[in-house]
């Protein structure tokens, strides 16, 4: 069982690629170089609407200067 859901979107180490193609991904990488960061899933803060913005796989990006009360991290262990 994975914990996808949680109280605030998060941030994620990959650079975020607008086109990602059509065809169905598992954890998309991004770029290995870029100036906005990957956020992803729902929060509190966003009600449900038409452009899917409270679905897990919601993707969106910014400056990794950005700051707000709705994004948030998740310390996770990499397993092998």
């Amino acid at each position: 069982i994975y914990d996808m859901l949680g109280n605030v979107r998060e941030w994620c180490s990959d650079y975020f690629q607008e086109d990602l193609g059509s065809e169905a991904q598992v954890d998309p990488q991004g770029p290995e170089t870029g100036t906005l960061r990957v956020i992803r899933n729902a929060s509190w803060g966003y009600a449900s609407n038409a452009n899917g913005s409270c679905r897990a796989a919601f993707r969106a990006a910014n400056a990794s200067t950005y700051s707000y009360s709705t994004i948030g991290f998740r310390i996770a262990l990499m397993a092998e």
